[in-house]
């Protein structure tokens, strides 16, 4: 392609929508694959009625969620428009459709009226007759002009009014998709398996087509509700950006939003688009735990699962509002290595509530469960006598959990049992077997459901 033609007329659409330089950028993160950005940016307006635009913005911008504010007022804005057709080969071909075009090949040159460009061939009207030319074969596409209408990039313009001649700054904020954030943590076990030294990371993904360069950084943990149609959406905000002469520190102050957690970074930075950034979440911290056996033939009949439980209070060493996301376990060996003991995701978890991570399956006991029999006492009375053999194959005895839940419609009772248990809740029961190194343990019960 002759590209001196077509980029003569690139250029001039981004002269005419340069905006000023870039202030400052404020982005707020949600973990529903949102983000709203607010930024200032100077405009030299002249006086009276004229367009202005702004060129860098996301490519995954909601449209109807832009707005525009100038704080010291003098400026009326009339209109406001998203300008997305942006310059590509298919698309200038498009609007070249019935005009003139000229196509110099391996083996000349053709020119006349452009009348399908697709599926790797050219239609061409020549004074000769029609011309079917292979995309392949050509090495030069000579065109009068680029096509009115064509943005070089994602483009917001706006119809303003000015009292005067003057530079005004302008706060934009808008929302975009595709950028996101999710927290991952790395517990790691003392070797006693008691206490976990635990470390937070908020990372970020942006993916919306715009790089926000030293923006100040918000966090939003939490479920927000969108509506449906995204055409009602209508966000404003104004966002204060303050620097402190201080040394900020690495990670993220953490504070209440509206029924949400938010996390502000205190120190700006720069988000790329199409990157992964990590930041740390908050400092580290310890914290005691306790390791659990736990056998649940509701899930698996065949393994006994290891989980890790521990309170998020601030006597225990956290206290932390934790948002949602995962958590892996890892532990050093005897030469210092850390390895990965398991992984699991856990919700937003509030302080002062119990975080259970279900590590993995234990090696060296087995279980077993049969139903031994079962009986109708009457239409509506049932009763089932359950057998479950526990071994323990470690050096050490160990205390599993049994756990079963029950139809959760039904009247249910433990008419006998060979170990007492415990109703957890209304559909629970759990029985703690003590079971010791290289032996067998049976659990007997007879469950009873029905009125």
């Amino acid at each position: 392609m002759r590209r001196s033609h077509v980029l003569a007329a690139m250029v001039l659409v981004v002269s005419l929508g340069a905006p000023g330089a870039r202030g400052d950028v404020a982005v707020t993160i949600y973990n529903q694959n949102l983000g709203l950005v607010t930024e200032t940016r100077p405009f030299q307006l002249e006086s009276g009625i004229q367009t202005v635009r702004m060129t860098d913005v996301a490519s995954a911008i909601v449209p109807t969620s832009v707005r525009i504010h100038f704080p010291r007022g003098g400026v009326e804005i009339y209109e406001q428009n998203y300008r997305y057709d942006l310059v590509n080969t298919a698309a200038i071909l498009h609007r070249y459709i019935d005009r003139t075009i000229r196509l110099i090949g391996e083996h000349g040159m053709y020119e006349g009226t452009l009348l399908s460009a697709s599926g790797g061939m050219y239609v061409v009207q020549t004074d000769e007759g029609l011309k079917l030319v292979s995309a392949g074969d050509i090495l030069n596409v000579d065109l009068e002009e680029l096509p009115a209408g064509f943005y070089t990039r994602p483009t917001l313009e706006w119809e303003v009014g000015a009292s005067r001649a003057a530079t005004a700054d302008a706060v934009i904020s808008y929302l975009t998709n595709s950028i996101s954030w999710h927290a991952e943590y790395v517990a790691h076990l003392n070797e006693d398996d008691t206490r976990i030294d635990l470390s937070g990371w908020a990372s970020i993904d942006n993916q919306s087509g715009a790089t926000y360069k030293d923006a100040k950084l918000k966090l939003i943990a939490g479920d927000i509700h969108r509506a449906v149609d995204p055409r009602r959406a209508r966000y404003a905000a104004e966002m204060a950006i303050q620097r402190s002469m201080a040394p900020p520190r690495a990670g993220f102050e953490e504070r209440s939003f509206f029924e949400y957690h938010l996390y502000d970074l205190p120190r700006p930075t720069t988000i790329a688009n199409k990157e992964t950034k990590q930041i740390t979440l908050f400092e580290p911290a310890s914290a005691s735990v306790e390791k659990k056996f736990k056998y649940r033939p509701y899930r698996n009949q065949a393994k006994v699962a290891v989980v890790v439980e521990l309170q998020n209070s601030k006597e225990n060493g956290l206290g932390i509002p934790l948002p949602a996301g995962l958590v892996r376990l890892t532990k050093s060996d005897i030469d210092g290595t850390s390895q990965l003991l398991g992984e699991d995701r856990i919700d937003h978890t509030p302080k002062d509530e119990e975080l259970i991570f279900e590590v993995g399956n234990a090696f060296d006991l087995t279980p077993e469960f049969r139903v031994v029999h079962r009986r109708e006492i009457s239409k509506r009375v049932h009763e089932q006598d359950v057998e479950i053999k526990l071994r323990n194959h470690k050096d050490e005895a160990v205390t599993i959990e049994v756990e079963q839940m029950t139809s959760r419609w039904a009247e249910w009772r433990i008419t006998t049992s060979s170990h007492p248990f415990e109703k957890v809740d209304a559909d629970t029961f759990r029985f703690s077997v003590l079971v010791q190194p290289d032996e067998e343990v049976v659990l007997t019960y007879t469950l009873r459901t029905g009125a």
